[in-house]
This record gives structure tokens, sequence and C-alpha cells, in this order.
């Protein structure tokens, strides 16, 4: 999955992995897709694909794999993992010290736009959408509102 896919699933992605069920279907997996692939290859993984959509997991293990994924089982931990991941499709290692993140990083990143990929467009209005000074409060609010 990409980060958007997980971002935009995250909520019940961990909704349905620290249920109250034993096992369950790993719908999430519905929206991956192969960019680049052989007629075959692609083939195979769609069939693999729809195995896996037909096929109950069980939930200890997928609890086990988001704790491997996020370091952490809360909502709130993973949405802060995501929104870095996400400032770092836009500031690439400065992100490891987000203070030393200036304005003109900031206005040189937006000035950029027009070339950016989809993916990179994406991020910017998810960590931009709330402000640039105010990331870290966005972070904050998500997990606030978060079980």
């Amino acid at each position: 999955m990409t980060t958007q896919e997980v971002w935009e699933r995250l909520d019940e992605i961990h909704a349905a992995i620290y249920s109250d069920a034993e096992r369950v279907v790993p719908f999430w997996i519905e929206v991956c897709t192969l960019f680049k692939a052989s007629p075959q290859k692609a083939k195979v993984f769609e069939e693999q694909k729809a195995s896996k959509l037909s096929s109950l997991v069980n939930t200890t293990k997928l609890q086990g794999l988001w704790r491997v994924c996020f370091k952490s089982e809360k909502l709130a931990e993973a949405r802060t993992q995501m929104l870095y991941m996400m400032m770092f499709m836009l500031f690439g290692s400065k992100m490891a010290d987000p203070d030393s993140i200036s304005q003109t990083d900031i206005q040189a990143t937006l000035s950029k736009m027009s070339e950016m990929k989809t993916y990179r467009h994406w991020a910017v209005s998810v960590c931009f959408g709330y402000g640039v000074s105010t990331i870290i409060s966005r972070v904050n609010d998500l997990n606030s509102s978060s079980p």
C-alpha cells in the first residue's frame, strides 16, 4: 500500500485489527496494485490478492505486524509516524530535525508544486493543510482525538 492508501484507511484498519474478532479479512489490501509488472506477474498478483481477500487472518498476527510497523499499538502513534513519513517525502533528511526546516525550505517546497508527482501533492495538502507552522499541533490534535 502507498502512504496515502494507508493514511486514508488507518482508522478502519486499526479498528479491525484491534477488534474483539479473532480473525478478520484484510480488506485494506483491496486497493493494492502493481504499478509496473509484466502481464503474467500482474495476473499472479491479482490472484494472490483475491485469495487473501477471501481468507481470514488471525488478529493476533496482525497486531504483531502493526506493532512492528508503528512501534506501538496506539492509533495516535501510528498517525504521528505517518505524518512524519509524509514530511520526509517533502523535506528528506531535514525531517530528522523539524526545527531546522526554515521558512525558506517551506517556500522552496511549495514553489515546486507544479513539478511534484501526485503523491507529493497529496503529502503537501495533508501536512500543510493546517498551516506550515502547525504540523506538530496537527499531530497533537489528531492524537488527542484518537482512542
